[in-house]
Formats: C-alpha cells, sequence, structure tokens
C-alpha cells in the first residue's frame, strides 16, 4: 500500500516495541523506532516492581489512569471527539 502511494521511503515506524510491529517495518524496509516513552514506563515500573495486577495503591492508580488513555487510543470515534 506504501509503494503505491509513493510514501514508501518517508515512513518511520515508531511503536512500543512488540514483534509484529518491529516485524512489518523489517518487511517493508522501514526506519524503526521504538518508542522511547513506552521503554521508559517498563523501565520504571519494572524497578518499582509494579504491575497492573497486583493490589498495590500505586497500581490501583495506574490502572485507573491507563484506562481512560487506552479508551482513546482503542476508539477512534471517541479520539474524534476528543
Amino acid at each position: 500500500m506504501a509503494g503505491t502511494w509513493d510514501i514508501k521511503d518517508k515512513i518511520t515506524a515508531v511503536h512500543d516495541g512488540v514483534a509484529n510491529m518491529k516485524e512489518t517495518g523489517k518487511d517493508n524496509n522501514w526506519s524503526d523506532t521504538g518508542c522511547a516513552n513506552h521503554k521508559l514506563h517498563l523501565a520504571v515500573t519494572g524497578c518499582m516492581g509494579i504491575d497492573k495486577v497486583t493490589n498495590n495503591p500505586i497500581s490501583k492508580c495506574i490502572s485507573a489512569a491507563s484506562r481512560p488513555a487506552g479508551n482513546f487510543t482503542h476508539s477512534p470515534l471517541a479520539a474524534i471527539e476528543l
């Protein structure tokens, strides 16, 4: 598709580092950049021993704060309305 639109050499994939996104970039010879914010988040929460499934207060706050962001990320209609 990118070749059809003549934008193949203009694409840089920025993502959270999931394997399927890395593979897509590799298959299309796109520049591949991992999201620095996501990597920092993983490092900080890993060092603090925090994950979304534990029941400590910090995890509950993180989980509650991530719900609205997830809603706008996964719902194009909500993102448009925002």
